[in-house]
């Protein structure tokens, strides 16, 4: 009975847990041990929205695998974050569970990082209104009204900043 209590501590010790960082709640990272098998992380999606997950390191160029339980397929990537960075965006929905593996064809240390955007009906009014001065952007440029497009773009920008949640 020892010995399986043992196991059982020595195995929890062991598993890996993203951690949200003290300056940016909606930032989670972790270091682990990567290597041709990889390490696994779970990690719960808090709201509905975007997450960035990206794994890098000085010494290793990691492969990066995540799954959401539940959909079918993977994501997978190698190089997108360029250089010893693989990274991915996934689209989730609150309460989704993701199997996120690290991966590299040597053993070492890597950082993971997930950071959250949630979306809200503030964020999608927002995108969508944007969206559609983009399009008038699109054509004053076009027709040669550079200073009035610039007026509206830097306008579209601080309206975006200013959205709840942005």
């Amino acid at each position: 009975m020892l010995a399986h209590v043992l196991a059982l501590t020595l195995a929890l010790a062991q598993q890996t847990a993203l951690r949200a960082r003290a300056d940016d709640p909606l930032h989670r990272s972790v270091t682990v041990q990567a290597a041709a098998d990889g390490a696994t992380v779970e990690h719960f999606a808090q709201a509905t929205g975007s997450l960035s997950i990206w794994a890098s390191s000085e010494a290793l160029d990691p492969r990066l695998r995540v799954e959401v339980l539940g959909r079918d397929g993977l994501l997978e990537d190698d190089d997108s974050g360029g250089g010893t960075t693989a990274w991915l965006l996934v689209e989730v929905e609150a309460g989704e569970a993701l199997e996120i593996a690290v991966a590299a064809s040597e053993p070492g240390a890597v950082e993971l990082h997930v950071v959250a955007a949630p979306e809200s009906d503030a964020t999608r009014a927002a995108v969508a209104r944007e969206t559609e001065e983009l399009a008038e952007l699109v054509r004053l440029l076009s027709e040669g009204a550079g200073e009035e497009g610039r007026r509206r773009a830097a306008a579209l920008v601080e309206e975006l900043l200013a959205t709840p949640g942005a």
